[in-house]
């Protein structure tokens, strides 16, 4: 009961801290490119916690499923937001041709797509250890 508890206060609260949050940034002004990334971002952050929580009151066998459809996938969503949202709020993309922004921005989601097509892990760790609780 305690170790639920723990992971429930771990990883949990803080994810759904973090949708809310990211709920509230998006339905303040959704029209606009600036607020929309910052949710994704935030939401983003919710989804690895969510995602720790999943893979921590799993077996162990199931880790690298949850590494390779989930875990790396919000990382990389988490990058692309985070550099779509600096480059859009500096004013950079304004100076980039507009073949290049914003879609050279998403390119890491390719490997994303990889993931999903040819159904192998292709950045992320395979191997998981079990230590301790």
């Amino acid at each position: 009961m305690t170790t639920l508890f723990l992971y429930m206060a771990v990883y949990l609260l803080p994810a759904f801290l973090l949708s809310h949050l990211a709920l509230d940034v998006l339905l303040r002004n959704p029209r606009q490119v600036e607020q929309r990334l910052l949710s994704l971002f935030v939401f983003g952050y919710a989804m690895l916690f969510l995602g720790e929580f999943g893979r921590h009151l799993s077996p162990i066998e199931a880790s690298p499923a949850f590494v390779t459809y989930w875990f790396g996938n919000a990382g990389i969503l988490i990058f692309v937001c985070s550099v779509h949202f600096i480059v859009k709020v500096t004013g950079v993309g304004a100076k980039l041709p507009r073949w290049i922004y914003p879609y050279a921005i998403y390119l890491p989601l390719v490997p994303v797509a990889l993931t999903f097509i040819r159904q192998e892990n292709i950045l992320n760790s395979q191997r998981f250890d079990q230590v301790g609780v």
